[in-house]
């Protein structure tokens, strides 16, 4: 339930912009027939029930202010603001596609508490789906009670006419039904009246609105806590009715506009409004719909090819996903694994320097840092990959001491500084790309430090590996009594053919103090 509430969170991000883009388009289409507006709601529908699509560079998320690489890094086809694992977070990070109101949503997000057995952005996520689910339903019974006491009004409806009927049970008409819809229309209409308000939803019957609008109604349904949804479905019902008008008035001419006009306000003045429910069709919105109608003219040519590339472009911007930037690729390329090259720095006050040879293997992923020590032991954190250049003078006074042992990075074109782990903690890990090389540096806290309260505690070169990182731990012993280890195993034999052998060839001690290895390979 959780898993799916985040979907529906991160779709319902995605069309806000979306639905904040078109709402714009519309006041620009203002003077463009209806039609095109009323399909503009299209691309909203799509970003409302489809979490994926495909990138472009016409993608309204490429201009500014958006940045969508964090949406975009655990793929290209999804935007994923709220990540699935973010209330196991041991800080919890979203974005919401804009850098400068990232850090304030982020700074509202509760922290984990050391000790408690749960994250309280875990329990607020889970009251956040039931909450959903609850509303979720209360719109479903809401529709589904509204569409039966209507249908059961209508029970003693009169047939006028094929799939038209009359009622003196309804004052304004409207379309009821999804396979075999029909239309309602209430008893004394003058003959006038009735021949448009007929048009009407023979238009709607026509363009498969009867169905078009309970769609609609099931995605506000499960967007409902984004009043922007219900913005866009009102706003989307206006359209749909507007556009209806124009379409009739195209077909008996423009010289019947006061009598068509006068059919509307005869449901307004008798209060025959609103509609009949949100699964019918009645007539709204009489006062925009009047004016529409007063000033609607044949649209010209020029005006209808405008506003038809107008949609295209719309459509097509708002309905795809950003280019992948050149960011994110290089962040990409990141991943994988590694392992210990060499020392570059250690912080002179440490008692251990280490030397070539050292088995340590580091794994880079779009989620964690995972570190595996030569006993199979490992450290796993969380990533975010936050990019920087890196100046020389505040790479020198990132150490504890400046001059004493701090490597020089002068002689490297391209410097990249990656805060690979969250800055706040201890110890904290930072990744530098100077031309290709990777140094991998520990961050040090120090509170009692009046000076400095950070700094780089040891930066290791790391080398990526074509292989995968040997799944084999290390027996770690004291150099002694191995004449008595091969005089017990030399007659040994497993019966196993895939059996790997013990090592027990003394090696050169990689590191101090730890003590010299004399088996390896279980």
């Amino acid at each position: 339930m959780e898993m799916l509430f985040l979907k529906l969170l991160n779709m319902s991000i995605t069309a806000t912009y979306v639905i904040l883009a078109v709402l714009l388009i519309r006041l620009l289409l203002k003077r463009a027939p209806k039609k095109y507006s009323y399909l503009l709601w299209v691309v909203v529908l799509f970003r409302l029930v489809c979490p994926v699509s495909f990138t472009s560079g016409l993608s309204l998320f490429n201009a500014d202010p958006f940045d969508m690489t964090a949406a975009q890094r655990s793929g290209y086809v999804a935007l994923n603001y709220v990540p699935a694992d973010v209330g196991y977070m041991e800080t919890p990070k979203v974005t919401v596609g804009i850098p400068t109101l990232n850090a304030v949503v982020n700074g509202s997000l509760p922290a984990p508490v050391p000790g408690a057995s749960v994250n309280p952005l875990q329990i607020w996520i889970l009251l956040g789906a039931v909450v959903w689910c609850l509303g979720f339903a209360a719109m479903l019974i809401y529709g589904m009670v509204t569409y039966i006491r209507l249908r059961l009004r209508m029970a003693t409806a009169v047939r006028l006419d094929k799939h038209i009927f009359e009622s003196d049970n309804i004052r304004s008409p409207f379309v009821l039904g999804f396979i075999k819809p029909r239309i309602y229309i209430p008893f004394g209409l003058g003959e006038q009246e009735r021949l448009h308000i007929l048009r009407h939803e023979a238009c709607h019957l026509k363009r498969k609105d009867h169905l078009i609008k309970p769609i609609a109604f099931l995605v506000v349904a499960f967007h409902w806590f984004n009043p922007l949804v219900w913005l866009a479905f009102a706003s989307m019902a206006k359209d749909m009715e507007m556009s209806c008008d124009e379409k009739v008035l195209s077909e008996i001419g423009t010289g019947e506009k006061k009598e068509y006009c006068a059919s509307l306000l005869s449901f307004a003045v008798n209060h025959r409004f609103p509609a009949a429910g949100p699964l019918a069709f009645g007539e709204t919105s009489v006062r925009e719909r009047v004016k529409n109608v007063l000033r609607f003219k044949a649209p010209k040519r020029g005006v209808v090819a405008l506003s038809a590339v107008a949609c295209m472009i719309v459509v097509a911007a708002c309905a795809t996903n950003p280019t992948v930037n050149a960011m994110t690729k290089d962040i990409e390329k990141l991943y994988g694994n590694y392992s210990f090259d060499k020392q570059v720095y250690m912080n002179p006050l440490s008692s251990t320097f280490y030397l070539e040879g050292l088995k340590e293997y580091y794994t880079l992923t779009d989620k964690s840092l995972i570190i595996t020590d030569q006993t199979g032991k490992q450290q796993i954190m969380a990533t975010d990959y936050e990019r920087t250049k890196v100046d020389e003078q505040e790479f020198r006074n990132s150490f504890f001491a400046e001059g004493i042992g701090v490597p020089d990075i002068a002689p490297y074109k391209e410097r990249y500084q990656y805060a690979l782990t969250d800055p706040s903690a201890s110890p904290a890990y930072r990744l530098y790309v100077l031309d290709g090389e990777m140094w991998l540096a520990k961050v040090h806290k120090d509170t009692a430090n009046v000076l400095k309260s950070e700094y780089i505690w040891s930066i290791y070169k790391i080398k990526k590996l074509d292989e995968r990182i040997p799944g084999k731990a290390v027996i770690v012993e004291a150099q002694d009594r191995v004449d008595e280890f091969l005089a017990l195993n030399k007659d040994f034999e497993s019966g196993y053919d895939n059996d790997t052998s013990y090592n027990i060839t003394p090696a050169a001690c990689p590191c101090s103090p730890q003590p010299y290895p004399i088996g390896a390979a279980l």
